[in-house]
């Protein structure tokens, strides 16, 4: 389940914790790989982020490894192998080809038809899955918030997510 980081720290501070020899290094072995994971991910993100400024393409990161700053005492006891990407319906054809064009790969074909973008376009929850050649990591593009969602309530709110502003959800 991907929690050997949290494990492995439940671990070192619980002074009654027992676990033997070779779990505490299996431990310490997840939460090292989970921390390169996240550097390289962070690496990922960056490209991503500096891709769409520039385009101007308005976007949020959303949900996972944009909330581990504030969710997690430390970012790197949270596995993540993805990065979502909210972008408005309108864009996401934009933000797509930008992404390819930065040398991104989709998940399923080096390139996809143009039949296929059409299709795979404001249909489904996730929209586009890219994934970033140095890394590995997926890049998620999104169009919705929510797979199942009230009528209009992703359109209602994108003005507001996609701004420049930062949201803080501390309070």
């Amino acid at each position: 389940h991907r929690i050997g980081a949290l494990l492995h720290e439940s671990l070192s501070l619980s002074p009654n914790a027992i676990a033997d020899r070779d779990a505490k290094e299996r431990l310490a072995t997840a939460k090292l790989r989970t921390a390169q994971s996240l550097l390289m991910q962070k690496a990922a993100i960056e490209r991503v982020v500096d891709c769409l400024d520039q385009k101007q393409i308005a976007f949020r990161l959303f949900k996972g490894i944009s909330l581990a700053d504030q969710l997690y005492p430390q970012p790197s006891l949270r596995f993540a192998k993805d990065v979502d990407v909210i972008v408005p319906v309108k864009q996401v054809s934009a933000a797509f080809s930008a992404l390819l064009a930065l040398v991104f790969e989709t998940k399923f074909t080096p390139r996809l038809s143009s039949r296929i973008q059409n299709y795979l376009r404001p249909k489904v929850f996730k929209d586009v899955v890219l994934v970033d050649p140095v890394s590995g990591h997926q890049v998620e593009l999104h169009t919705r918030f929510l797979n199942f969602e009230p009528e209009g309530f992703s359109r209602k709110i994108h003005a507001d997510f996609c701004s420049p502003h930062p949201i803080d959800i501390s309070n």
